[in-house]
Order: C-alpha cells, then structure tokens, then sequence
C-alpha cells in the first residue's frame, strides 16, 4: 500500500486528464467522465475489441502479462479525445456514436503516456515506442482531425536511437520536445525548429545517461528532468537535471536513487515526479516514489508505493499523473503493478 495522506482512492480506474471538475479517465476499454471531481462517473465511450479481449481485460494477471487495454491517451478538448489500444489509434467526439479507428501503430502497441501530445494549431503528435532490437528507423508520425491518415513528421535514421519515449508541447517557446533512449549514444533531449515539411532537431542534450529522459517539465526558466538509468545500466542512483533557457547550461539538482519515469506541475507552480521499481541497481528498495518541489530546486519525498508481488514479466512498478492542470492541494497519482492497485489515488498536497 501508499505511504502518505491520500483522501480518496478510484480502484480499477486511470485518471488521464483533468481540468478543475472535470476529470476523464478509463476502465478496461471504458471511456469514463465525471463534473463533479470523481464524486460520480459516467461512461462516454467504449473502445472497440474482442470478446476475448475484452474478457482478458477482467482478469488481471492477463490484462497485465498481454498488456491490453488502453496504451495512451491525448485530450483533444473538452469534448473530444484519442486513445492508443493495441497498436490501434481511435477518435471519439461527443457528437460521434462511437470512436473511430483514424490509424494503427506500426510498430509496438503505441507511445508511452507522455509521448504524444497536442500543440497550439491543434496538430497532434506521437513517438514510436517498442523493443527495436534491430535499431530500426524511429519516427514521429503527425495527425489532426479531418485527416484521413498519420503523416511522418521526423525520421530517426537507423542505429541513431532505440525509442522515443517523450513528445511533449511546451507552452513557453510554443515548440514540440523529444526524448529518447536508452544507450548513452541513443539518449536525446532536445526541440524542433522550422516548418512542419522541414523540421529540424536542436539537441540541448545527449550521449550520456543524464540525457536518457522519459518526460519533461516545462517552466518559464526551466526545462526539467529526472534521469532514466534503469535496470540494463551500472548506475548506482538517478537524478533530477534542469536546463536553463537563459544560459542553456545543465545543473543536477537532487538524486532521487530508482528511475524516473513520469512527471506533472500543478497549478501553484509544484513540481512533481515519480520514481519506479524495475529491479535496477539505483532502486534502495522496492517502492515506488512521487518527489515534490515548490523551488526546483529542494526536492523531497511526499509518497511512497511498494511494488505487489508479481514478476516483472507482469511489469513494473509504476506510478503515473494525468495530463492537464492539477487543482491547489490536490495531487492525482495513477498506480500500476504496486500493491493496492492498478487505480488512482488522490492525495492531499
């Protein structure tokens, strides 16, 4: 279970998105919505499966071990959405009857949580993400309502990088960031510049494990980032890193010991990252974490999460944060493969 003040819990549930009241989330192929902050939800939508599938859902050591259900999911507006399900890419609007299919994953079942996102003009972006052992070619396909197929926006040229594990907008400069692993040649951070016919990368880091990110924090100063060094490197601890827009130097500002995947700022400015179990020799033990900052600068511990006891064949111990902007003294965190869940808690920050 969690160690920390938590006010309430939704079993079975992924919190992807919330806006003030209005929170979206899923349940197996579910859609679900509610007004009122989680008090009461409705399903809007139901992702299209199989029977067996949608059996296979139910039963949870399966749902895991397959990894089916929803992959990924990007919040259009307030009445509409795309979800990433088994290498397939749906589109829901509330005037649509049901979702429909608008494209399949090529590769994989679909980015990870944090790599696909929206920009300004509504264009919509995602990052490959899978095992890529052969170090394939690495693209970032673009899509906007109305287009009748994903478009190649950026090519990663074979052997260049294994994954993408991060697609974000920045709202700050108004351009769309990347990350990359997982070797220290294939660990990028960086941002395009020029047209959308003609994008170019700017690499503000790489080469390194200290590169090897799986989101990003975007601040009026700062970008931040926690180091991913996981259980196929030697590293002993990870780390918290900012670039500075000014100067464009890095600076290490915590260690936090286990990898860090996801990240969130809510609306007073706190910044927030979780930390996984995966068996890596940075992890001082089999919890999971959520680290704050109010300053970026001091960082601290504010919750905690044992991993449950399957193997991580089933996979690891996660904790996650919806997209969109987080309520003052509220602090959503999505839990997978801990003991208590999968589900989101809500905590009291």
């Amino acid at each position: 279970m969690m160690t920390g003040a938590s006010k309430d819990y939704w079993p079975g549930l992924h919190l992807h998105y919330c806006l003030g009241d209005m929170l979206w989330a899923s349940r197996q192929y579910q859609m679900l919505k509610s007004c009122d902050a989680g008090r009461s939800w409705h399903i809007v939508a139901r992702i299209p499966t199989t029977s067996a599938l949608a059996l296979c859902a139910l039963i949870e050591p399966l749902r895991r071990l397959l990894r089916i259900g929803i992959r990924s999911y990007l919040q259009i507006d307030a009445d509409s959405f795309v979800v990433f399900s088994e290498s397939r890419i749906f589109y829901w609007h509330k005037t649509l009857h049901a979702p429909i299919l608008v494209g399949k994953v090529r590769r994989g079942v679909g980015p990870l949580p944090q790599g696909c996102c929206q920009d300004e003009l509504g264009m919509c972006y995602y990052g490959e993400y899978w095992g890529n052992k052969a170090r394939e070619e690495v693209c970032i396909y673009c899509w906007q309502p109305g287009w009748d197929q994903w478009r190649v926006f950026y090519r990663f040229a074979p052997g260049s990088i294994r994954h993408i594990h991060a697609v974000q907008f920045d709202p700050f400069s108004r351009k769309i960031w990347i990350a990359t692993g997982d070797r220290n040649h294939e660990s990028i951070i960086g941002y395009f510049e020029g047209s959308a016919d003609s994008p170019r990368l700017v690499t503000i880091a790489s080469a390194t494990q200290m590169a090897r990110a799986v989101s990003l924090i975007f601040t009026a100063d700062y970008i931040y980032w926690g180091s991913d060094a996981g259980r196929d490197t030697a590293e002993r601890t990870n780390h918290i890193f900012r670039w500075s827009r000014k100067s464009g130097q890095i600076e290490r500002v915590a260690s936090v010991g286990g990898p860090v995947y996801y990240s969130t700022m809510d609306n007073r400015g706190r910044l927030f990252i979780s930390t996984a179990v995966e068996g890596s020799l940075s992890e001082p033990d089999h919890f999971a974490r959520v680290w704050m900052s109010e300053d970026g600068t001091n960082w601290r511990e504010v919750a905690r999460w044992e991993k449950d006891s399957y193997p991580m064949l089933f996979g690891y111990g996660i904790l996650s944060f919806p997209r969109g902007i987080t309520p003052a003294g509220k602090l959503y965190v999505v839990g997978q493969g801990v003991k208590g869940g999968p589900g989101t808690w809500v905590l009291e920050i």
